[in-house]
Parts: C-alpha cells; sequence; structure tokens
C-alpha cells in the first residue's frame, strides 16, 4: 500500500486529499491464503486511508493499533452491507497489508 497525501488546496478548510494505491497482485496471492482477493483489497484501502490520516507503522505497536482499526472498520462496513458479496471482514485477519 502506497498514500499519497496532498496539501489542502485554499479554501478547503482542512479537507484530506490524496490517493491510496494498493497491489492488486499481490492482494490476489494474499487473497487466495485469507478470506479473498476483495477483502483483501478492502483491507489494504483501509490500512491507506489510516496513512492518509497520519497513521504510522513502524513499530510493532502501531502496526497493532493500525490493524485493530482497520479490522473495526471492515467489520461496521460487513454489518452495514458495503462489503456486499464479499467474504466477511472478520475472516480477513493477520498477515500484512501490502
Amino acid at each position: 500500500v502506497i498514500s499519497y497525501a496532498y496539501p489542502p488546496l485554499p479554501g478547503d478548510d482542512g479537507l484530506r486529499v490524496g490517493e491510496v494505491v494498493v497491489n492488486a497482485e499481490r492482494a490476489a496471492a494474499e487473497g487466495r491464503r485469507r478470506a479473498g482477493t476483495s477483502a483483501e483489497l478492502a483491507l489494504y484501502i483501509a490500512h491507506g486511508i489510516q496513512h492518509l490520516g497520519g497513521a504510522s507503522d513502524k513499530t510493532r505497536e502501531q502496526r497493532q493499533r493500525m490493524r485493530k482499526l482497520e479490522m473495526a472498520w471492515l467489520r461496521e462496513a460487513d454489518r452495514e452491507g458495503l462489503l456486499e458479496g464479499l467474504a466477511p471482514a472478520r475472516r480477513a485477519k493477520g498477515g500484512r497489508a501490502g
């Protein structure tokens, strides 16, 4: 996952703007071992969004904090039907976001 945060434009009142780039080939490979490619991509996107918000995963504690929030977001998205058609988010656990 690569995240690019852009500086706010004048008048945007601090709105965060950026891009999240994910490796679909890696998601497909990891997805075969876990909850599927779509669920893996959702995890990568959640991870990238956290980086856009300023989160870091340089230490074990930071990675654990990020993963906990990613999984909470994915469970909530699953409950709201936003991940319809994907494997349940609770199955997309462990490992690293890539």
